[in-house]
Order: C-alpha cells, then structure tokens, then sequence
C-alpha cells in the first residue's frame, strides 16, 4: 500500500514517525453513459448560457457567490495563499473516552504505521491507548487541508480518523411524536434483537450481491431483469403478531 502521508507524531516531548496509508478501497461499479442507437460514451460539456457556446479549460476560473448571480472571482495565487501550509506532523490537542466518539463525526480512515521496525516509542504509544481506552484527538494536514482526526489502537497499529467538522454535520430532523407500544411487544423484540445477536463479527459476513450478481451476469453475457418476489405479510396481522412470527421463523446466531 503506497503512503499518502510521511511525518511524526507528537505525544508530549515524544517524537513518532509514522506514516498513512488508506484503509479503504471503494470497489464501487462504474457505469458509462452512452447513447442508445449508437452506444457511443456521452462527454459532458462546459456550457456558457450567456455565451451560448462551450468553454475550454483554460478559460474558467472559480468564484463563489456573494448575491444574486454575483461571484467573487478567485484567482489561482489567492486561492494558493489561502490554503493550509504543508506539515509533516500530527499534534495531539487532547484525549477522549473512546466511547464519547461518535460514529456521525467519522470521515475517512486510514493506518497508521511505524516508519521505523521496532519502534519502541510507537509501541509504547499504541500499548497505553489501548490500555487506558482513550482516543487521541488531534490536527494534520493532508490533500492541502487540515483535518482534525482520531488516533485509536487497532491490531497492534494504529487507526487514524479524519473526523467531519461540526459545519458538515446534518442537524437530526425534527422528531416526531413517540408511538405506544405494550410491555408484550417491547419484550418480544428485545428477545429476538438477542435471538439475531453475535458476540463477534466480521466484514466478511457481509456480501455485496449486486456486484456477485453483475459479475455472473457479465461472465454468463445474460443480462436482464431478475424478478425478485414480492414479500407481504397478512393485512390481518398485528405487530405482535409480526414479532410472534420473526421469533419462531428467526435462527439463533452462533455466539461463539
């Protein structure tokens, strides 16, 4: 895996040299458009309204809007000043309980690694977070921005966060008004979430079968419409009912 990023973390008057590289890999299908009679791709273009004519690259600038159909042109010199400074080391501002992080905050992540075999003071680093349950919480600049990210312990390396700022954040939807619901269905739920539980999971229970199911397609040349039938449950039927059911048709998860 190549790095993306080369520096040091500071912990204290501690000095790490570590360096990150990405912990995911979209494997997400890329359609093309193309035209129906011809099957030739479809190229977007450029166009000016007020012009009426397609513009090349080299004749757009970038602005943002300050009133009605009024931009602030930006040119490439004010936008390079604007930009973080490059820095090669990730500050620790503070810690946190790990669990006060919320999922919601997360960005991207990616390992964090030791530059050095046998670092001693990386081990030392990652050993003390996990035993002390913290989250390291701190700032890097990384793709000319700066970032404030999440440095966890994760088998034996570290985890490395970038978290969304609070701006990036959706406020929940107003919340609507709480439904009833008796002691009966309350317990039979709880009883079949614990039916359906595991003690330990892992990504590979997961399976993506759109793309298992594009790929036969592909490899048998047959592409077409599958017809998936439609599943309904007795208009008759109460929630208790529901629940009464899912238990009884519902198998119990290996706890092991």
């Amino acid at each position: 895996m190549k790095a993306i990023w080369r520096g040091s973390l500071n912990f204290g008057l501690v000095t790490i040299d570590i360096e990150l590289v990405s912990a995911i890999k979209e494997h997400a299908v890329s359609f093309k458009l193309l035209h129906d009679k011809c099957h030739t791709q479809i190229h977007n273009m450029r166009w000016c309204n007020h012009c009426n004519k397609e513009v090349t690259w080299d004749h757009v600038v970038k602005g943002l809007p300050n009133s009605k159909n009024k931009f602030f042109i930006i040119t490439k010199e004010a936008l390079k000043q604007l930009k973080p400074l490059k820095s090669d080391t990730i500050v620790i501002d503070t810690f946190i309980d790990a669990d006060k992080l919320q999922p919601l905050w997360f960005d991207a992540h990616y390992y964090g690694l030791a530059r050095k075999e046998k670092d001693r003071a990386f081990s030392l680093f990652v050993t003390a977070l996990a035993h002390s349950g913290k989250v390291a919480i701190g700032k890097v600049i990384m793709k000319e921005k700066e970032h404030v990210c999440a440095i966890q312990p994760y088998q034996d390396q570290l985890l490395v966060t970038t978290l969304h700022y609070p701006y990036e954040i959706r406020p929940l939807p107003k919340k609507k008004a709480e439904a009833h619901f008796d002691k009966e269905e309350l317990k039979l739920a709880e009883y079949l979430i614990a039916k359906m539980s595991h003690k330990k999971i892992s990504p590979s229970l997961f399976k993506d079968t759109f793309i298992e199911k594009l790929k036969k397609a592909l490899t048998s040349k047959k592409l077409g419409r599958a017809a998936i039938p439609e599943q309904k449950l007795p208009k008759a039927m109460t929630l208790l009912d529901i629940l009464q059911k899912s238990v009884k048709t519902t198998k119990r998860k290996s706890r092991a």
